[in-house]
């Protein structure tokens, strides 16, 4: 089943579940019911940016976007700025009528991407081979990402050109006679990646890295000492323990080579060490989807 959901007025939007069998696979299902409505909490908001040239720290902000940097971004912060509950879960409950997200990180940027950049989500669905119905997950994105995905689509090859309103993948990287398989396979670890969505322009640091703003949804916070989710009342804590979790925004840090590429990403500004698949830095990817 193929669902179209659009932002408008809140009574007008049906409500949607997805359920996802896997982590980041989601099914989209109609839903009927209804959940009070709820005063909104205030909503914090991100402090002044850091300097360019500051050292590495718990505390760095990098700068935050206009909405005007893209639809991608604008989409992101509706959903921000307007839910009233949200959860990390890999059993989606999406229900735009009552501002309520439950989902995983690619259940929030496929959700923003399918609202503001169809094509581009359509363009990942018909390449890849996946239902309308379905979300992906991680590995499936960074394999279409490293393909041609399409008009749609702009990958960017450096870190300092990203403006706010791209994606950024980070999966796991498996090595396999000689080629990289995203994702987890046969008699390996299973790792199941992370996707964000950039909301800024990169600010550099002392040690030449980058510290970027972001979107995304997690059961981990972290993102440094402003992440949203360690202060904000919508975000409901983790099931089994009383770690907020779900939609959010923090700082993380990437590390670039000489010309600018990535050559690893890291949870926060202060982490010190990058994330990474059986024992190797993954190498994240970063595009902008178009329309």
């Amino acid at each position: 089943m193929q669902a179209t959901v659009r932002r408008h007025d809140n009574a007008a939007r049906p409500a949607i579940r997805m359920s996802a069998t896997g982590a980041g696979l989601g099914v989209l299902v109609l839903l009927a019911t209804a959940f009070p409505a709820q005063a909104a909490p205030a909503i914090p908001e991100p402090p002044a940016a850091s300097a360019s040239g500051s050292a590495p720290s718990w505390r760095t902000q990098a700068p935050v976007a206009a909405a005007s940097a893209g639809p991608l971004l604008a989409e992101a912060q509706q959903v921000y700025q307007s839910m009233k509950q949200t959860q990390y879960s890999h059993h989606y409950r999406i229900q735009p009528a009552q501002d309520r997200y439950i989902w995983d990180c690619i259940g929030f940027a496929g959700w923003a991407m399918r609202q503001a950049t169809p094509n581009a989500w359509q363009a990942f669905h018909a390449t890849m081979g996946i239902p309308a119905s379905a979300a992906g997950h991680v590995g499936t994105w960074a394999t279409f990402l490293s393909g041609t995905p399409g008009p749609s689509w702009q990958i960017i090859p450096t870190v300092p050109q990203l403006t706010g309103g791209e994606i950024m993948v980070i999966p796991g990287e498996v090595v396999i006679g000689g080629h990289i398989q995203y994702g987890s396979a046969a008699g390996t670890a299973q790792y199941s990646g992370h996707v964000v969505i950039i909301a800024g322009e990169p600010l550099r640091l002392s040690d030449g890295s980058y510290a970027v703003f972001v979107y995304d949804s997690t059961a981990l916070p972290g993102h440094g000492a402003f992440d949203s989710r360690y202060t904000d009342a919508r975000a409901l804590p983790l099931a089994g323990t009383n770690r907020n979790s779900g939609t959010g925004f923090g700082t993380m840090r990437l590390t670039v080579d000489e010309q600018g590429r990535p050559t690893g990403v890291f949870w926060s500004a202060s982490t010190k060490r990058p994330i990474s698949f059986q024992g190797q830095p993954v190498l994240p990817i970063l595009a902008r989807p178009l329309n």
